[in-house]
């Protein structure tokens, strides 16, 4: 199924609607916004959405900051059960990378995640060129600055 999107502005804000395949359709609770009731994923679901299409969220360094700020909040089985739902080996390599990167989980974890990494290399950003040291423990490209990915944690 192709994804087809749409983009919207709302007082200011642009939005950017992704249509999901069926598959992808899981992980969502409900919320209220006054009396209208809507679907947003929760925070697992959102974390591996940030590393799956980090464009969408500001860009990696979006994706890392939301990934260290929550990860003592984080339900790490149901982390890991979404990241097999997902079937996306890339998000396995890039959550790997981070999570080693800021020293912030588990051995047992950064495990699994190892052995989800499949052959060919992905790029850290995907939006940015293929640029940048090659990292063969998770198949990725570190294609941005890997001073200004840890710099917003010092600061």
């Amino acid at each position: 199924m192709k994804k087809r999107s749409l983009n919207i502005t709302i007082l200011g804000i642009r939005f950017k609607f992704v249509l999901l395949s069926r598959e992808k359709l899981f992980g969502a609770q409900k919320a209220w916004v006054d009396s209208t009731s809507i679907q947003i994923t929760d925070p697992e679901r959102t974390i591996l959405d940030a590393f799956d299409h980090p464009e969408y969220c500001g860009g990696i360094v979006e994706s890392c900051k939301a990934t260290v700020n929550a990860w003592g909040d984080l339900d790490k089985e149901k982390l890991l059960k979404y990241l097999d739902r997902m079937r996306n080996s890339s998000v396995a390599k890039r959550l790997g990378f981070v999570l080693e990167t800021f020293d912030i989980a588990e051995e047992f974890f950064i495990r699994f995640l190892v052995e989800k990494v499949k052959k060919g290399y992905s790029r850290l950003e995907p939006s940015a060129p293929p640029q940048g040291r090659y990292i063969a423990r998770w198949n990725l490209q570190v294609n941005v600055d890997e001073d200004y990915l840890k710099a917003w944690g010092r600061t």
